[in-house]
This record gives structure tokens, C-alpha cells and sequence, in this order.
């Protein structure tokens, strides 16, 4: 997954752009990158249970977990909480999206809020420039970080 974020042309993917923030953030906080803690899945709730699993049973240590979606994180605290491990206590979770569901969940979820109405917006504008021949912009669009109950300040 490096690799394809060091081509030129392959930052146009929401997953990569994502994946590249969290690098970034490492970086920024000087956090060695460590790829047992990086889990390729979908977006849905069952990849979220699976990933989680998956991530359990490499017996590493970890305070808090990123999701690239909240369906995802749904998952992932679902499966957390089955196992006995409290959220945000034990693991922080953080989804991305601010889905309805994100409210609804217990805990209810921390995540990244996008706004739809700008991004059909901006996409009816790209698809009108494809399709009179012109080229379309790469558009980056602002998201909020939304706090709510399943993230937590852990200590150091």
C-alpha cells in the first residue's frame, strides 16, 4: 500500500487520501509507522467485526483504533465490546463519515463529518467538465472532527 501511494496519480482515491493522513499524523507526532496495526478491509459493519478480530489476534498493544468508515468502527466496537474490552476505556474508536447510526450507537461515535451536499455539488461540476472534454479538477473539500463518546484521552 506504500508503494501505491508513492505513484503519481493515485492520491485521487478517498481510501489513499485517507491512509496518507494517517501517515502524515505519525509523522507529524513522531510515531514510528508500524504495519501490524494496519488492517486492509471494506467499508461495511461485518469488515469492521472481522478487521477487529483479525487485529485481536496478532496479541499486540494498542490504546485506540481508526476506522475509514463509521460502518466500519460500528464493527469494530461491536466486536470490542464482545470481547470485554470497554470503549473508550480500554480502545479508543474513531469512524469517518457521521453517519445517523454514529449517533445511535453506544457509545456513540467520534468521527469525521463530511458534507454531502458540497461533495454531490463539486461532483456534478467535475462530471460536467468530463463531459464537454474539459479536465477535471482534483478537489480537496474541508471535514470537522466530530467528538463524542468513543474516543477518549488516554495516558501517557
Amino acid at each position: 500500500m506504500l508503494e501505491i501511494l508513492k505513484t503519481p496519480g493515485t492520491g485521487v482515491y478517498s481510501s489513499l487520501n485517507r491512509f496518507r493522513g494517517y501517515l502524515d499524523a505519525l509523522e507529524e507526532f513522531g510515531v514510528e509507522y508500524d504495519p501490524r496495526l494496519v488492517i486492509k478491509c471494506s467499508y461495511g459493519f461485518e469488515d469492521g467485526k472481522s478487521s477487529a478480530k483479525h487485529l485481536l489476534s496478532r496479541m499486540i498493544t494498542f490504546d485506540s483504533i481508526v476506522t475509514a468508515s463509521d460502518y466500519v468502527a460500528c464493527g469494530v466496537i461491536d466486536t470490542l465490546e464482545a470481547q470485554g474490552i470497554s470503549v473508550p476505556n480500554d480502545v479508543s474508536v474513531m469512524g469517518y463519515g457521521d453517519l445517523e447510526l454514529s449517533k445511535m450507537i453506544k457509545p456513540q461515535l467520534s468521527t469525521i463529518h463530511q458534507n454531502m451536499f458540497e461533495i454531490g455539488k463539486q461532483s456534478v461540476r467535475s462530471l460536467y467538465e468530463v463531459i464537454h472534454e474539459r479536465t477535471a479538477e482534483d478537489i480537496m473539500l474541508d471535514v470537522e472532527l466530530v467528538v463524542r463518546d468513543s474516543t477518549s484521552k488516554k495516558d501517557s
